[in-house]
């Protein structure tokens, strides 16, 4: 956004544009914890059959409160920067009041490892 200047030459004609000048700067955007609410509704009939619940979008680990990109940055921070989990999640909890035990991340890993098996395979078969 550019600031205002005054558009009038001293002449008394109006300026027009002749060119643009861009120039850049390096910013970043803070990590923040938010948390996404999953809503299904239950629905029943008054005759007695059997309530339907509306199906639940499936997630990247079945029963756990992990998101796919949660888990990319756990990893990241791990594998790529060196970062152990035990200071991941003193980080969690300490930045985003989020207590997650290392313990608790350590399984996510282990999880996610165990999900990505098959790419692995495919990887070492493709290089063979």
């Amino acid at each position: 956004m550019g600031y205002i200047i005054e558009k009038v030459c001293s002449c008394g004609d109006t300026m027009h544009r002749v060119k643009e000048i861009i120039s850049e700067q390096y910013d970043i955007v803070p990590a923040k914890f938010q948390v996404i609410e999953n809503v299904r509704f239950v629905y029943g009939c008054r005759c007695g059959e059997k309530p339907v619940t509306t199906a639940l979008a499936p997630f990247i680990l079945p029963k756990t409160q992990v998101t796919a990109s949660f888990l990319a940055t756990i990893a990241v921070q791990k594998f790529e920067d060196a970062l152990p989990l035990y200071r991941q999640a003193k980080i969690f909890k300490n930045r985003f009041g989020v207590p997650f035990s290392d313990t608790t991340l350590s399984n996510w890993m282990i999880k996610a490892s165990e999900k990505l098996k098959p790419f692995k395979q495919r990887l070492k078969e493709r290089d063979s």
